[in-house]
């Protein structure tokens, strides 16, 4: 079988439903990203077909791609051509004997960056002052005050905002029965969570002005795409503020910052404020995060003060 025709065969398996078992649509793209990449590099290497696939191949792929791409993407690629490698196994279309036996180790993810207080606090007095992207404001209201994710944010709808009890549901539709034109809201993890609101979120809510089922819309009342999210964000209020919060030459700083940053600036502050643990992980819904262990020593009050004790030396 050739490599374009195993990797459709994959992505085809795949499409099936969720709650069968396959993936969403953006996770169907980013597999064809990984199609994309490996079909190019056979037909540069007079690869034909599957049968040829193995792990010398690989590590050939992966060292040409080191210059270009993320450790942790290049890993997801390589993890993508062996599941795709061994579908066809299973399938009977090449030979047991093509098993590629390779154990990859995940590197970390990459570091993001964590806004500061005056960062987000000049984000929002900038974003209220902008009449053309006016979800701005209520954007980074939300993302700063609740570590919501950008997919949840964008699918939040007015009815999960419940004022009466002061929580806010993060709804995962995997399991719903599909409605005629309705797309299943989905979060990462497949399990719906709340959140309690905030009191200065719950003051700004009191006044926000409900134009929309959506929390998040366009002058048109739509629901935002993430596309027609992000390049406004980083046009209109992340540049305009690089001058203000320099980021040092070959360092991670404010100009970094994106929507997950807001998140890593959530439990940050959490952390700041003396909020446990186990609460600040069933808000943002990890069972265990990274950023949770990284800002848990980061902002730690008690971790500072036991540092406080030692002489070293001095």
């Amino acid at each position: 079988i050739s490599i374009r025709d195993g990797w459709d065969l994959y992505i085809e398996k795949r499409s099936i439903p969720i709650h069968l078992g396959g993936l969403n649509q953006s996770s169907i793209r980013k597999y064809k990203g990984h199609q994309k990449r490996f079909v190019a590099y056979s037909q540069a290497n007079n690869v034909s077909c599957w049968s040829q696939v193995d792990r010398e191949l690989l590590e050939h792929y992966a060292m040409g791609l080191d210059n270009t791409l993320a450790p942790i993407t290049i890993h997801d690629d390589l993890t993508m051509e062996i599941s795709v490698s061994n579908l066809l196994i299973k399938n009977k279309h090449i030979s047991y004997d093509c098993k590629i036996n390779w154990q990859l180790q995940k590197p970390p993810g990459a570091e993001q960056y964590c806004y500061e207080r005056d960062e987000v606090t000049r984000m929002l007095a900038l974003a209220k002052t902008n009449k053309r992207y006016p979800w701005f404001h209520p954007m980074i209201f939300l993302l700063s005050h609740t570590g919501v994710q950008i997919g949840e944010a964008i699918n939040l709808k007015w009815t999960d905002i419940d004022t009466k009890r002061g929580v806010i549901h993060i709804r995962d539709e995997t399991y719903k029965k599909k409605e005629a034109g309705k797309e299943r809201r989905t979060v990462k993890g497949k399990k719906s969570r709340i959140l309690p609101i905030h009191p200065s979120f719950s003051q700004f809510i009191s006044t926000y002005p409900r134009g929309s089922k959506y929390f998040l819309v366009g002058k048109d009342g739509r629901k935002r795409s993430y596309s027609h999210t992000l390049d406004p964000f980083k046009d209109h209020i992340i540049k305009p503020l690089m001058s203000e919060f320099p980021t040092p030459e070959g360092e991670l700083g404010f100009a970094d910052g994106r929507f997950h940053s807001f998140r890593h600036f959530f439990v940050s502050e959490c952390f700041a404020a003396g909020i446990p643990e186990s609460d600040i992980k069933d808000w943002v819904g990890h069972s265990e995060s990274k950023i949770l262990q990284l800002y848990r020593h980061i902002r730690s009050k008690s971790a500072k003060a036991n540092m406080g004790l030692g002489e070293f030396g001095a």
